[in-house]
């Protein structure tokens, strides 16, 4: 399956001749900005040589709000791996028990003694 790519450019784009000559305006400009923008792209300057963007002016506010941002997503996805992880387990066990022979706590019990109370909600007794 084939995913389709965006690509997202500043709405600003200098020529690299430009870019130096105004630099000192540019700079203060990006620290103009008081409030991170919602994407990167938003405030950032494309610079390359002929309007060609081979790099972005990024303003400091809007760089650490997406590292903030790209932290918190790492954080988010690694509770989800716990989390299916967990699920994975109980419903191992699940199935297990339910293929044994002579069980003596049911399968929900047994989640439960494990620690995944969350995952044994629901369960039949």
């Amino acid at each position: 399956m084939s995913r389709a790519t965006t690509t997202v450019r500043p709405a600003r784009s200098l020529p690299n001749t430009r870019a130096r000559d105004t630099l000192p305006q540019l700079v203060e400009e990006m620290a103009g900005y008081e409030a991170p923008s919602e994407s990167l792209a938003d405030h950032a300057i494309e610079i390359g040589p002929h309007n060609h963007g081979v790099a972005w002016l990024v303003p400091q506010i809007d760089a650490q709000a997406a590292l903030d941002r790209e932290a918190a997503l790492r954080e988010r996805i690694e509770e989800l791996e716990e989390e299916a992880e967990n699920i994975a387990i109980g419903m191992l066990v699940q199935h297990r028990l339910g293929e044994s022979v002579g069980v003596t706590i049911s399968g929900a019990d047994l989640i439960r003694e494990l620690g995944f109370e969350d995952l044994a909600e629901g369960l039949p007794e």
